[in-house]
């Protein structure tokens, strides 16, 4: 079985898609998709983490 292109590149591909995706949905909110998930692992932190823990 011959594969047309290396699943390498097609992950990649793939990975650009669905960041491209998410970017979109997210546009009016003025978020990215890098913004979003900072900001949900930011949330999923104990309330009285400081902002030096944060920095970590």
């Amino acid at each position: 079985m011959k594969l047309e292109s290396p699943l390498g590149s097609d992950l990649a591909r793939l990975v650009r898609i669905w960041r491209a995706l998410i970017d979109h949905r997210l546009k009016p909110l003025e978020l990215t998709q890098t913004h979003w998930v900072t900001l949900h692992n930011i949330h999923q932190l104990p309330p009285d983490q400081s902002q030096i823990q944060l920095a970590k």
